[in-house]
């Protein structure tokens, strides 16, 4: 090695400080390989059969002020502890599931009787799982300063499976000061790696009622942050719909709508048509009555596309357009375009393309798995509507 090598080597050893060497070892223990061993993701739930809140992730549940946020977020801890689905819900893993819901927006009577009244009557054997298995913690007297460190303290002592921070925004003093809502999220993401944990995270949406984003500064690093983002939302009907709004892996294609009976408990509602009101008050084309939802002036779009269309009948968009103005009185294209790729989305009617390639319809199977389609057929919504 000649004088010039020497000195290069030399010069690159200096450099190397005790310092640097540790960085370079903490580096190291984070370099990943096509062969690191590294644990794939575990998913407590499924919806609709497809894989959902993973351990080791943190989540996002959001929605404007009383959207169901709270209803959807009981629906999981009661599938913990339920072995029968809940809404297309269903746990994945055999055992039953630890939870820890820290509740921070509501007043401790509100908790209890969410937990009596909802969580406990969805489930089968509800108060031996109560005992052994939920862990329940109303934080709204606490200091905001102070709920983070004491759900931390939580989490470690009870080793849950699932944690539900129902009213993130109350662990920060600002919900727009940047550097603590990235401690606050980088705190969450390490707790739950460290300890193997799906966390939830609730936080409300933008007051505008277009504004679909969370809240602040706060909303925007839980969105960059979380492996799934959910949007609640609360219909003129009185029915609820919950819809995937991010994800970083698996789509669930459908949203999810539900009402609540009688007894407290969620069932499915009929498809839900958003933009009926504007058009069903209408004087010169009124809807026929026995086409709408009870006490209501939507459409029910379940009833109106069984009605028109026979079990296992294809029909083309022209002739599915006639039938619906003729038989329910539908004659606003733009309306019956919005309700009909509705329906689709609902999974009400199945869409496809004939040998012509025009769009052609069929319903649904219901209650039971979908039906082998030609090539030809696709359940994705057109793209546009023929009209």
């Amino acid at each position: 090695m000649d004088t010039l090598e020497l000195v290069k080597n030399e010069l690159a050893q200096a450099l190397v400080t005790p310092s640097t060497q540790d960085d370079l070892y903490e580096m190291e223990q984070c370099r990943i390989t096509p062969s690191s061993k590294v644990k794939p993701h575990r998913f407590l739930f499924s919806i609709q059969n497809t894989p959902c809140f993973p351990r080791g992730e943190l989540v996002a549940v959001t929605g404007k002020a009383k959207s169901g946020k709270t209803f959807f977020s009981s629906c999981f801890i009661t599938l913990c502890g339920r072995d029968e689905p809940l809404l297309e819900m269903t746990r994945m893993e055999k055992e039953h599931l630890n939870v820890l819901w820290i509740d921070t927006e509501q007043s401790e009577c509100s908790t209890h009787q969410i937990l009596t009244n909802r969580i406990m009557l969805m489930m089968e054997d509800a108060s031996q799982f109560v005992d052994n298995h939920i862990n329940i913690f109303n934080l709204r007297k606490e200091r905001w300063d102070r709920r983070l460190a004491l759900a931390e303290c939580a989490i470690q002592q009870f080793g849950p499976d699932l944690v539900i921070i129902d009213g993130i925004r109350d662990m920060v003093n600002n919900i727009n000061d940047e550097p603590a809502a990235q401690q606050l999220m980088e705190q969450l993401m390490k707790i739950a790696s460290d300890l193997n944990v799906c966390i939830v995270c609730m936080l409300h949406q933008n007051k505008a009622a277009d504004d679909k984003n969370m809240r602040g500064w706060l909303g925007s690093e839980l969105t960059n942050k979380a492996f799934e983002v959910y949007a609640c939302e609360k219909n003129p009907d009185h029915t609820f719909t919950i819809r995937q709004q991010l994800t970083r892996m698996y789509d669930i294609p459908h949203p999810i709508n539900f009402q609540v009976d009688a007894n407290g408990i969620p069932v499915p509602a009929e498809a839900y048509a958003p933009v009926a009101e504007q058009y069903v008050n209408t004087i010169k084309w009124p809807i026929k009555p026995e086409f709408l939802l009870p006490d209501t002036k939507q459409l029910n779009v379940r009833a109106v596309f069984q009605a028109v269309i026979k079990p296992d009948e294809m029909v083309t968009a022209l002739e599915l357009r006639e039938r619906v103005r003729r038989v329910a009185n539908v004659q606003s294209n733009t309306f019956y375009t919005d309700s009909l790729n509705n329906a689709v989305s609902q999974r009400i009617v199945i869409c496809g393309k004939n040998t012509e390639g025009k769009n052609v319809y069929m319903l649904a199977p219901a209650q039971k798995p979908m039906p082998q389609m030609p090539a030809l057929f696709s359940d994705e919504p057109p793209e546009h509507s023929p009209f």
